[in-house]
């Protein structure tokens, strides 16, 4: 089990995602080092009640439910403290929108990621869908994406 350092990593600064890309360059997390943080997941499919995401060498994931609606959306939350939620510079940001990754601060409401569309093109209910965060070598998010899962 790791440790949380004394004083934890620079998480700010998440970065710009370009629309229909959301590829951006950073220095991936370094191979073999640890967990730098807990991160959380918060969102419609489970009622916001903090659920921790999986770590593996610099990606935290998890995988989801499409609801009736096919339609979910999401907050990242650092160590299960809402005063350090991450979110998009935008409401409802799906990926194909142009935003950054804000936070982990108190001021995210109203600003949710969006998986899905209400005409099920992205997704139909009951399609299991993976968030996949990518965290930088400084421990800030570097990417937030998510897909249908193989």
């Amino acid at each position: 089990m790791n440790a949380l350092p004394l004083e934890l990593p620079d998480t700010s600064g998440g970065g710009l995602l370009a629309a229909g890309t959301l590829e951006r360059t950073y220095e991936p997390w370094p191979p073999g080092k640890g967990k730098p943080y807990t991160l959380y997941v918060v969102g419609s499919w489970n009622d916001n009640v903090p659920t921790p995401m999986q770590w593996d060498s610099g990606i935290f994931s998890c995988s989801i439910t499409l609801g009736a609606g096919a339609m979910e959306i999401f907050q990242l939350i650092l160590n299960k403290d809402w005063d350090q939620t991450f979110y998009p510079s935008i409401p409802d940001a799906t990926m194909t929108d142009e935003y950054e990754v804000m936070g982990p601060d108190a001021e995210s409401d109203g600003r949710s990621w969006l998986i899905g569309s209400p005409d099920g093109t992205v997704g139909k209910p009951g399609d299991t869908i993976d968030i996949v965060v990518s965290v930088d070598s400084k421990a800030r998010l570097a990417n937030v994406e998510w897909h249908l899962s193989f």
